[in-house]
Order: C-alpha cells, then sequence, then structure tokens
C-alpha cells in the first residue's frame, strides 16, 4: 500500500451499501470473521435492529481503507459484535486511529466500549492513546481467555502430548459407539449445509444441556435468526461446515463451524443425550480437531469461555479484554460512587460479623 492522501471520514446507518468493500476490505487484511460486514450484519439485524447500527468509513479518495461499526444507544457506543472479536477493519493503525478519533470528537458520545481486543494488541494501545488525546478517561479488564489448538507440529505428535486419561477415553468411547451400530462422520460445506441439515443440526444441539440452561441456538431471542443469516452469508463464500457425528444413520452429534484465512471456528457444538454416557461430542470433537490437523488449517478456536472440556484439548488461551472510554465527568462520577460505595461497605463489615460462602456452590462442568 502506498502512501495515504487526505483521509475523508463518513458516517452510515446501513452495511448494504458498503458490504462488498467491507468484506473485501476484510479479506485483504485477514481479519477474523467477527469484523465483517456480513457478519455484522447479521448480528446487528438479530439483536440490535437497523436504527442501533452507526458505520464509519475511512476512505482515501474512492478507495475503502477502514471501518468501524458502531452500536449506538444514547450516548453510549459499543463495537458489535462482543464476542470472538471486535473493533475497526483497517488497512493501516493510523486509519483506526482516524476513526476512533472521529467517534470521540463528532458523534456526541459519553462512553464507547470495545471489545473483545487481543490482550498486549495494538487495538488496546490505539484506545488508550486515542482516550488521553480526547481527554477520555480509559479503563481496560479481562474479557476472557479463548482456548484454541495451534496446528504447528502434526495431528499424531498433538495427540500424543495430551493427558494420558483424555486420549484413552476418546478411544474408549469412540470404540463403544461403534460397537452400538455403525458410526460415520459427515462433513457438509457451503450451500450444502443449508436448509435441512442446519435445522438438524440446531435441533440437536437444542435437546441437551445447552437447550436446558438457555444457550441453545433456539434458546434465546435472536439466536436462531443471527444463525441462519450468519449461515446464508459464510455458505455463500464456502466458508461454512455443519459436521455430523452419525450412529446408524441418526446424528449423535454436531458441529456448526466457519473457516477464515486457515483458522476453524467451532460457533456451536451439541450432541445428543439419549448417547451421552459414551459422549459422542467428545468423540466428534476429537475428528473436528484431527480433521483441521489433516486439512492443513492453522488453527482450531473453541471460542467462548475456557470450560474444562475445552481446556484438555488447548495449547493455548490467547487473552481477549474490553476497554471503556468514557468522558472525565462520568469516570470522575463513577469513581466518587465507587468510593462511596466501598466506605460504606468498609462500615457495614466493622458493625457485622463476617459472613461464610455457602457451601456446594461450584458450577456445573459442561459435558461433551
Amino acid at each position: 500500500m502506498g502512501p495515504m492522501t487526505a483521509i475523508t471520514i463518513d458516517a452510515v446507518a446501513s452495511t448494504e451499501s458498503l458490504r462488498a468493500e467491507w468484506d473485501a476490505l476484510a479479506d485483504r487484511t485477514e481479519c477474523p470473521p467477527f469484523l465483517y460486514g456480513g457478519f455484522i450484519d447479521a448480528w446487528a439485524s438479530a439483536f440490535h435492529g437497523p436504527d442501533a447500527l452507526r458505520i464509519l468509513t475511512a476512505r482515501d479518495g474512492a478507495e475503502l481503507v477502514g471501518v468501524l461499526p458502531l452500536v449506538i444507544n444514547g450516548d453510549v457506543a459499543q463495537t458489535p459484535p462482543r464476542f470472538g472479536q471486535a473493533g475497526a477493519v483497517s488497512l493501516d493503525e493510523s486509519v483506526s486511529r482516524a476513526l476512533l478519533a472521529h467517534a470521540l470528537a463528532q458523534m456526541d458520545l459519553r462512553t464507547i466500549e470495545m471489545g473483545p481486543l487481543p490482550a498486549g494488541g495494538t487495538e488496546l494501545v490505539m484506545a488508550q492513546g486515542s482516550a488521553e488525546s480526547a481527554g477520555f478517561a480509559y479503563t481496560d479488564w479481562m474479557n476472557q481467555e479463548q482456548p484454541v489448538v495451534d496446528c504447528d507440529t502434526d495431528w499424531e505428535t498433538y495427540f500424543a502430548g495430551l493427558s494420558r486419561n483424555l486420549r484413552k477415553d476418546v478411544r474408549r468411547r469412540r470404540r463403544r459407539l461403534e460397537e452400538r451400530g455403525e458410526l460415520t462422520i459427515e462433513v457438509h460445506r457451503g450451500a450444502d449445509a443449508l436448509g435441512e441439515r442446519l435445522a438438524e443440526g440446531v435441533a440437536i444441539e437444542n435437546s441437551g444441556w445447552k437447550g436446558q440452561e438457555g444457550t441453545a441456538i433456539l434458546a434465546g431471542d435472536g439466536q436462531l435468526a443471527f444463525y441462519e443469516a450468519l449461515a446464508d452469508w459464510t455458505a455463500a463464500r464456502d466458508a461454512l461446515e455443519i459436521t455430523f457425528l452419525r450412529l446408524d444413520g441418526a446424528a449423535v452429534a454436531f458441529h456448526y463451524n466457519i473457516v477464515f484465512h486457515g483458522i476453524l471456528y467451532a460457533l456451536k457444538i451439541g450432541f445428543d443425550e439419549a448417547h451421552a454416557d459414551l459422549s459422542p461430542g467428545k468423540v466428534l470433537l476429537g475428528a473436528e480437531i484431527e480433521r483441521t490437523f489433516a486439512e492443513g488449517r492453522r488453527r482450531f478456536d473453541f471460542g467462548g469461555d475456557p470450560e474444562d472440556y475445552k481446556l484438555k484439548w488447548a495449547t493455548g488461551t490467547p487473552e481477549f479484554r474490553d476497554c471503556r472510554l468514557e468522558t472525565q465527568s462520568v469516570a470522575t462520577t463513577l469513581s466518587r460512587a465507587a468510593r462511596g460505595a466501598a466506605k460504606f461497605a468498609r462500615r457495614i463489615r466493622s458493625d457485622d460479623a463476617p459472613s461464610q460462602p455457602a457451601d456446594g456452590m461450584a458450577g456445573r462442568k459442561h459435558r461433551t
């Protein structure tokens, strides 16, 4: 990329006119799928509605060189989609800085919340510098650690490095499933993963603990609309994969994956509770990670929280952080409120005997 001329920044309210340019820019910079126009469009349509989204664009002449999407609620803005990774897409850090500076100076915002952003990355440094330049207060905190499997060796070496108990358990459960009937794995890609295949997978996920705990695709408002729209967009790019583990033809586990720039993102994992004693989800997960190695991809990304079952397979847990940029008056008010609450809490503690937390409150470990 050559030297930039004068950058012009504008705000638009729809992704429709930008979609092709935005996605081409995201392809060029090889950013995560969560930052693409197609992903943001599916997310905003399902969870926020068209009026909440504002998109700052930066152009060098006619060329789109940067995009910063924001969800606006009064004088508070957030970077969508609030999971995976959020922020700007740009050809140059200076463009991202210019987009954020425009938001701080021109949009009458009291607060901008950004994240998740990679810990130690340039995005957090840029956000802090922009806040200070604009006279905004800056704070950041850990969002979560996201488990991944980096495929920088071969499958055999990676698998041999897992715990002995996990290796034995996966082999044993696969053997016992095969004793019950014919065990097969199907991978449906692109348009072949839509329609009945997607509906079948969604139904499997909803039948298990995710449906009971309200985290399944069918359980939450907007979830089904989001994942269907995301499937349509990724299928058109040949980036969608729906995978099934079948026992005598019946699906007993499924994965909803999207693949971008050599990384497989396992967005949804589900299994049939009727076969929970043999952990078909664990068997399919092992097969999916093995397939990631076999197909020459560079990473298997679990996404989401660092649950125990993910950590047993993970080779790393990259940290992601959120940050808040807010006007000094708001920061001062919140700081005073926090100090007042702390002072009140100390006074209460001095008057009452300390209480002990109840036993037996550990959360449920998710099964695969």
